[in-house]
């Protein structure tokens, strides 16, 4: 890309590698400061299991702007010292920074959610197997009687197909 703007390719290229590897480690850094902030019962003879949480986990907008200015920072640092300019460093690395790694962070919250879901779905099932069943005749319940979705469908904003959708705990 550098140098089809004009300069030259050892600076776009140093500017790109520079990116990744300094968001990469900011990501890394962020997953890896956890912290503990409390204790979950399991409900299997009064055992807890630790609440962990990580810097990005708990401030995932500051994360995600620090991840970029980074990868931003880095590109144009590593171009200039590449004989490139610093603006198309930066450039590039707001683009490695931006179209990379930001959308891995999102697919990867958008995965522990669904893992999330389908883990206490199944500690549900196993604590509690009536109420799971209960829980599992809720759909059906509300595509019978369309007031009752209608009306939650009102109180919470959400549309019917959304609610819908919640409420199908065989689908996670």
């Amino acid at each position: 890309m550098s140098e089809f703007n004009g300069g030259k390719f050892i600076s776009g290229f140093a500017a790109g590698v520079a990116s990744s590897l300094v968001s990469s480690g900011v990501e890394a850094l962020g997953n890896s400061s956890i912290k503990l902030e409390g204790v979950i019962p399991t409900g299997v003879g009064g055992t807890f299991l630790p609440q962990l949480s990580s810097f990005a986990s708990r401030n995932p907008g500051l994360f995600r702007a620090i991840m970029i200015a980074s990868g931003e920072l880095s590109g144009g640092v590593s171009s200039a010292i590449a004989g490139g300019k610093f603006i198309d460093g930066l450039k590039q690395g707001l683009i490695t920074s931006g179209l990379n790694h930001l959308p891995h962070l999102i697919i990867n919250g958008i995965e522990t959610q669904r893992l999330n879901r389908e883990l206490s779905l199944e500690r549900i099932k196993q604590l509690y197997p009536r109420f799971y069943e209960v829980l599992g005749k809720l759909k059906s319940f509300l595509e019978e009687n369309p007031n009752v979705l209608s009306n939650l469908s009102e109180d919470t904003g959400l549309t019917k197909s959304q609610i819908l959708g919640f409420m199908d705990i065989k689908k996670s």
